[in-house]
C-alpha cells in the first residue's frame, strides 16, 4: 500500500554534535543502538542495545520514573540468539497506575485483571528480571549508568558499555559518527508526533573482554509521548509498528516505518526517510511494503512477518529483506509481551544496479492478545498437525504398520472408514484443545521446554478425551455433539464403540522408544496413562450409576448422604482424570519434587472438577455459540451438581418437579415439564452458587500452586487459561 506523509527532515553535520540528552518532561524516551562487531579473538555478533525511560510527572499523581533495558546477541553462523530484557521496580507501578487506561482501549478487561494481579503478586515474568539499583544519569549531557551498563556521549562521540548477554563478558565500544544526524517528527497516524533523532552510520571500536573489536552501528534518539503506543482518548486504539534500519553497500541509508492498528493490523501510516552517501536527506513520498513470509513463536505463539520486498520508486530501488534468523524474539514487560527485534540481511537493486547490505528489523505490538480466544486458536492449529501425522483423515500404510506391527493385509479404505472419518469428523467439529494446551503450559512453567513433547501431550489429550465423548454420547443417548449429529447416530453404534475403545490405546504406542524420555520415565508415564483411563471409567461407572437406579426412595437419602460431595468426587474421576494425568506427564518430564507434583495435581484436580461445573452451568444456557441441546443433562435424568444444587435449594412443589424429573423417565418426555423444571434451575440460585464455587476452588489452588513456580509466560498464561475456561462469557 502506497501512503503519503509529509515531515521535517533536518541534517547536522557530525562537526556540530548535539548532546542526546534525556528531555525531563517526555513520557516515553529511548536511546537505541544496533549493529555488528567482530575481533581476531570474537567471533561475528550484531547487537542491540536500546535504553528506556517512561515516567508519569503530572502533579496529580505519584511522581514514577521507570526503566527498561533491553541487550541482546545474535551468533549468525549459529543463528543462536541471547538477550536480557530488564526493568526498574517502578515499571511495574506505572503498569498498575495506567490499568484503568489499558483497560478502555482494545483488551480483554478480565485479562489485564489477572495479569496485573500475577505481577502484582508474583513479580515480572522470565526471563524479564526487576533490577532494583539505582540509576545513575546526568543533566545537561548523554549519561546513564544502570548497574554494569553505561551510555555515554562526548562531543560527537558515544560511549557503550554492557556486559554481553550470551557469554557474560564485558563490552566496550565506542561509536563515531560517519553521517550526518537528522532530525525528524513522525507521527503515528493520529496527530501525536514523537521527535525522532538518528545517526545511520557509526564506526565501532572497542574491546570484547579485553580484545580489540570492530564494526558498525546505528544510533536512534526518540522522545515524547505515548503516541507511537496507543492514540488518546477512550476505546482508543492500540498501536504497533514495523520499523526497519537500512544501510545498503553504496552508500546509502533508508528509515521505513509502518505504523498500525494492532488489532486489525490496519495501517495508518507510512514514513520513509533516504539518506543518500553524498547530499541532505529526504522524505519519500511514498513506498510499497509487502510480507512474503512469517514466523509463529513456539514460546509466545505471536506470528511476526519476517520476510519483506520494499519498492521505492522515488529512487527507483526494489529491496528484499530476510533475517539471519527466525528467532530473534525478545520478552517484554506488561501487555506488549513481546517483540521481535532482529539483524536482516538485504538485497536487490538500485537505479539497475545490484545493491546489498546490512538492515535491522522492528515488528512491534504484535505480541498482544485482544481476546484470549485469539491465542487459544493458535494452538489448535498446531495440536492438529500433531494428531494428523499420527493419525491421518485417510488411513495409508505407514500409520498403519505403526500401529499393528503386523504383516496381515489390511483394507486401507476399510479402517479410513471404521477410523479416520468419524475421528477427523469430529475434529473437524471444532473445540479448544486446551487440554494439551494446559499441559504445554504447565510443562514451562516448571521450567522444561514442551516442544519436544508436542506430540506426545498432543494425541494422548485430544484422542483420549475424542474416545471418551464418543462412548459417552452411546450411553447417555446424546442426539448433538459440537453441533452436529453424535457420532453412533452418524455412522452406527457398532463402528462408534470400535472408534472409541482404539482412540483409548492408540496413544500409548508413542511412548516406545521415545527419543526424549528415559526407560523409567517412559515406564512411570505409561503407569500414569492407565489409571487416568481406569480413573475414568469408574467416575462414569458412578454418572451411570446414579441415572441408572435414580428413584424416589433413593433419591433423598442420596441426598441426605452428601450426594453433592460425592457428585464432584465423580468429576474429579470422569472429567479432571484426563486433566490429572496432563499435570503427572508434565511433572514425569520436568522431574518435579514430589511437593510440586501434589500441588500440580491438587490444582488439576480442582481445575477439572471446576470446568465440569461450569459445563454443567452452561447445559442451562440460552446462548447461541452453545453446542448441545439446552436442558440435556435435564431430559436424561442426569444426577449433575447443579441439579443436586437446586434439590437442596427448593422446596415444596418446586422440589418435587425437579424429583419427578430426575426419577420419572415418562415424566421427562413432556416438554412442557421439562421447561419448568429449568425454570425452577434457573430461578433457585444454583447456577450463581455453582459459577461462585467453581470460580473459587481454581483461584485457591492456583495461589497455592504459584508457591512452587517462577513467574513466567507460560505461567501467567496457564492461570489466565484456567480462569477463562471457568467464565461463562468465555466458554459459552
Amino acid at each position: 500500500m502506497f501512503l503519503t506523509r509529509p515531515t521535517q527532515t533536518q541534517p547536522v553535520l557530525p562537526s556540530t554534535p548535539v548532546q542526546e540528552t534525556a528531555h525531563k518532561d517526555a513520557a516515553m524516551e529511548w536511546w537505541f543502538f544496533q549493529g555488528w562487531f567482530k575481533g581476531e579473538s570474537a567471533e561475528l555478533r550484531h547487537f542491540m542495545v536500546a535504553f528506556f525511560q517512561q515516567g508519569e510527572h503530572s502533579s496529580s499523581a505519584e511522581q514514577l520514573t521507570g526503566h527498561t533495558l533491553l541487550l541482546s546477541h545474535l551468533n549468525p553462523k549459529t543463528s543462536d540468539h541471547c538477550y536480557r530484557s530488564q526493568i526498574s521496580p517502578a515499571v511495574s507501578d506505572l503498569l498498575y497506575h495506567y490499568r484503568e487506561e489499558i483497560k478502555v482501549a482494545d483488551f480483554d478487561n478480565a485479562m489485564i485483571d489477572d495479569l496485573m494481579d500475577e505481577i502484582r503478586t508474583y513479580g515480572p515474568p522470565r526471563p524479564i528480571v526487576e533490577n532494583a539499583t539505582p540509576v545513575k544519569s546526568a543533566a545537561n549531557r548523554l549519561y546513564v549508568q544502570w548497574a554494569d551498563t553505561v551510555i555515554r556521549q562526548v562531543g560527537e562521540q558515544f560511549f557503550l558499555h554492557y556486559e554481553s548477554p550470551d557469554e557474560q563478558l564485558p563490552c566496550r565500544f565506542v561509536l563515531s559518527p560517519r553521517s550526518s544526524r537528522i532530525f525528524h517528527e513522525l507521527d503515528a497516524g493520529l496527530d501525536q508526533t514523537m521527535a525522532y533523532a538518528s545517526i545511520p552510520r557509526m564506526t565501532l571500536e572497542g574491546t570484547v573482554a579485553g580484545s580489540p573489536v570492530l564494526g558498525e552501528a546505528w544510533f536512534d534518539h526518540q522522545w515524547g509521548t505515548y503516541a507511537w503506543f496507543a492514540a488518546e482518548g477512550r476505546g482508543r486504539q492500540v498501536l504497533g509498528w514495523d520499523w526497519f534500519g537500512i544501510n545498503l553497500d553504496d552508500g546509502s541509508d533508508l528509515l521505513l516505518l509502518i505504523h498500525r492498528d494492532m488489532q486489525n493490523q490496519r495501517i495508518l501510516k507510512q514514513n520513509a526517510i533516504y539518506i543518500p552517501a553524498e547530499g541532505p536527506s529526504r522524505e519519500l513520498s511514498s513506498f510499497r511494503a509487502d510480507s512474503f513470509y512469517s514466523w509463529k513463536s513456539p514460546v509466545t505463539l505471536s506470528e511476526y512477518p519476517l520476510g519483506w520486498q520494499i519498492e521505492l520508486p522515488e529512487i527507483d530501488a526494489s529491496l528484499a529483506i530476510t533475517p539471519l534468523a527466525d528467532d530473534q524474539e525478545l520478552a517484554l514487560f506488561g501487555v506488549m509481551r513481546s517483540t521481535w527485534e532482529g539483524a536482516c540481511n538485504v538485497r536487490g537493486t538500485k537505479q539497475g544496479r545490484k545493491v546489498s547490505g546490512r538492515a535491522r528489523l522492528e515488528l512491534h505490538g504484535y505480541g498482544y492478545i485482544f481476546d484470549f480466544r485469539t491465542y487459544l486458536d493458535r494452538w489448535v492449529a498446531r495440536i492438529d498437525r500433531h494428531i494428523e501425522a499420527f493419525l491421518p483423515p485417510e488411513m495409508d500404510t505407514k500409520s498403519l504398520s505403526s500401529y499393528v506391527d503386523s504383516q496381515c493385509r489390511y483394507d486401507l479404505g476399510a479402517q479410513t472408514q471404521m477410523l479416520n472419518r468419524p475421528v477427523w469428523d469430529m475434529m473437524a467439529r471444532g473445540g479448544k484443545r486446551w487440554r494439551p494446551v494446559f499441559g504445554f503450559l504447565l510443562l514451562n512453567a516448571l521450567g522444561k521446554s514442551h516442544l519436544p513433547f508436542e506430540r506426545l501431550l498432543s494425541v494422548f489429550a485430544e484422542l483420549s478425551h475424542l474416545g471418551s465423548l464418543i462412548i459417552d454420547d452411546i450411553e447417555d443417548q446424546s442426539p448433538l455433539r459440537r453441533g452436529e449429529a453424535s457420532i453412533h447416530l452418524r455412522y452406527g453404534t457398532d463402528l462408534a464403540i470400535n472408534a472409541g475403545n482404539t482412540l483409548y490405546f492408540l496413544p500409548l504406542l508413542l511412548l516406545e522408544n521415545h527419543p526424549h524420555l528415559s526407560i523409567a520415565q517412559r515406564e512411570r508415564v505409561y503407569q500414569v496413562m492407565i489409571r487416568q483411563y481406569v480413573r475414568t471409567h469408574f467416575g462414569q461407572g458412578m454418572d451411570i450409576y446414579w441415572s441408572k437406579f435414580v428413584s424416589g426412595d433413593n433419591l433423598q437419602p442420596w441426598i441426605d448422604g452428601s450426594l453433592s460431595a460425592k457428585v464432584l468426587d465423580m468429576y474429579a474421576d470422569k472429567t479432571a482424570a484426563l486433566v490429572i494425568g496432563m499435570a503427572k506427564l508434565a511433572c514425569i518430564i520436568a522431574e518435579a519434587e514430589e511437593k510440586v507434583q501434589k500441588a500440580c495435581v491438587n490444582f488439576a484436580r480442582s481445575f477439572g472438577v471446576a470446568f465440569q461445573i461450569m459445563d454443567d452451568v452452561l447445559n442451562f444456557s440460552n446462548s447461541g455459540k452453545w453446542t448441545k441441546v439446552i436442558g440435556e443433562d435435564l431430559s436424561a435424568g442426569k444426577l449433575t451438581y447443579v441439579f443436586v444444587k437446586a434439590m437442596e435449594k427448593t422446596e415444596g412443589s418446586a422440589r418435587e418437579t425437579l424429583q419427578r424429573l430426575a426419577c420419572d423417565e415418562g415424566y421427562r418426555r413432556d416438554f412442557h415439564h421439562i421447561e419448568t423444571g429449568l425454570r425452577i434451575i434457573q430461578e433457585s440460585g444454583a447456577l450463581e452458587e455453582c459459577r461462585r464455587e467453581a470460580h473459587s476452588m481454581v483461584q485457591a489452588q492456583w495461589h497455592e500452586l504459584s508457591r512452587h513456580l517462577v513467574p513466567s509466560e507460560p505461567k501467567l498464561m496457564l492461570r489466565l487459561l484456567c480462569s477463562k475456561l471457568t467464565d461463562l462469557t468465555f466458554v459459552a
